[in-house]
């Protein structure tokens, strides 16, 4: 088994108001997503 360091992949903004970052696997995609302070919408 492998190990990824989630920092070390490009993040990318698919919504407004944060980032995340993907990881595809063969059966599975995990997503982090960190976002930002304030009212949504």
């Amino acid at each position: 088994m492998s190990f990824v360091d989630v920092g070390t992949l490009d993040p990318r903004s698919p919504l407004p108001g944060g980032e995340g970052r993907f990881l595809h696997s063969p059966r599975l995609t995990f997503a982090y997503h960190r976002a930002e302070a304030g009212p949504a919408g």
